[in-house]
């Protein structure tokens, strides 16, 4: 987990010619969260800041700063396009000093069928159109999950925020990073394949967290899993195509969506990769 982690740091920093940091060096009037699941001290962020988070989960903190992108499970690379698409409007390309790699950019974000990779994400293209309102010369803060740097299109995904972050003031920012990745080579022209499928992500689907103290607990919102009829504190094991784990329900009428949320021990969550997996559950 931790190579892959640091391959695509390294990836984005050589293709974007700047830092990405474990921690944000100052506090930025607009922040976007991608991957990143946004708890109530995330990253000491600033309350003043516009915030913009994306992720499958419900964000734990509630502010009217705060706005909250759910998208499909497995979606990422689509929603790294729509994320880049929304940020670069025409109206940026009119104005950058650097035209012939913008007409290339342009170009493809052009081609790109946002229909299709917002309703496959499920978001709203309108609700996205928000992003286009930041302005273009302002300093922002990216913050990046370490989830993105084990789906299966990591590499592509990093190509797109590389790129991003050419044309824009962007700091990049990755909480679970030990140290700072700063580039070391330069990477251009970029070769980016057509986003035709993404996932769908139905049945059981858990989200693995790492913890200190008390694993092995599954956090379930109440419509988790309801054809299994799940009671507070039952002894549970939950099946994936490739691993499985005993684990103890722990209902939270205050989790929302249909996600659970299993709790690891580190060195068990090391092993994991991809966090998301759809599940059997079956009671002990």
């Amino acid at each position: 987990m931790r190579n892959k982690l640091i391959s695509f740091a390294q990836t984005i920093a050589n293709i974007a010619q700047k830092p990405i940091t474990p921690c944000m060096a100052h506090q930025s009037p607009y922040i976007i969260s991608f991957g990143y699941f946004w708890t109530h001290s995330s990253l000491n962020a600033s309350q003043d800041s516009e915030k913009y988070l994306f992720h499958p989960l419900f964000a734990q903190e509630s502010s009217c700063n705060n706005h909250c992108f759910r998208y499909e499970v497995g979606t990422e690379l689509g929603v790294a396009w729509l994320i880049i698409y929304f940020l670069l409007s025409k109206d940026f390309f009119q104005q950058t000093q650097q035209p012939s790699t913008a007409s290339h950019i342009k170009q493809i974000l052009d081609d790109l069928d946002i229909g299709f990779l917002a309703s496959e994400s499920n978001l709203g293209e309108e609700e996205l159109q928000i992003l286009s309102e930041i302005p273009k010369n302002s300093d922002m803060t990216l913050i990046l999950g370490e989830e993105l740097a084990m789906h299966d299109e990591a590499i592509e995904i990093a190509h797109i925020i590389g790129t991003l972050a050419q044309y824009l003031n962007i700091h990049i920012v990755i909480p679970t990073l030990e140290t700072t990745i700063t580039p070391n080579a330069h990477c251009s022209n970029i070769v980016f394949a057509p986003c035709e499928s993404l996932p769908e992500s139905n049945g059981n689907v858990i989200y693995i967290v790492p913890t200190e103290t008390q694993p092995y607990i599954l956090q379930t919102p109440l419509l988790f899993a309801p054809q299994n009829k799940l009671y507070d504190l039952q002894p549970i094991i939950l099946k994936s195509h490739t691993q499985s784990f005993e684990a103890c329900a722990k209902i939270d009428s205050h989790l929302k969506g249909t996600i659970g949320i299993l709790y690891l021990p580190q060195e068990s969550y090391q092993q994991v990769g991809y966090p998301y997996q759809k599940v059997e559950v079956i009671a002990r």
